[in-house]
């Protein structure tokens, strides 16, 4: 399924149910697509995620490279209903 047609304001739960194939970000509730990374794009990721988790080995926190949504602004409680913020950082330390 493809990203709706415009509405006034999208939530994570809507998130949820867009095609896996149409990566996008959702920021204050406004769906933004994105698009595809380039070569060098990609290859500065792969080592910004190679040198931080050589640096990580056998700490507690890990590498995780995109696409992997996080959502922001959430509070304790709330579903994904009223989450209005998420976003596909190209890498996060968790």
């Amino acid at each position: 399924m493809a990203i709706p047609a415009e509405k006034n304001g999208y939530t994570f739960a809507d998130y949820l149910t867009w095609d896996g194939g149409q990566r996008a970000e959702l920021i204050n509730g406004e769906a933004l697509l994105m698009a595809p990374p380039s070569t060098a794009h990609q290859l500065i990721c792969m080592e910004l995620a190679r040198q931080l988790a050589n640096y990580l080995e056998g700490k507690r926190c890990k590498v995780l490279p995109a696409p992997f949504a996080v959502r922001l602004f959430e509070q304790a409680g709330e579903r994904p209903e009223d989450v209005r913020t998420v976003v596909e950082p190209d890498l996060s330390v968790v």
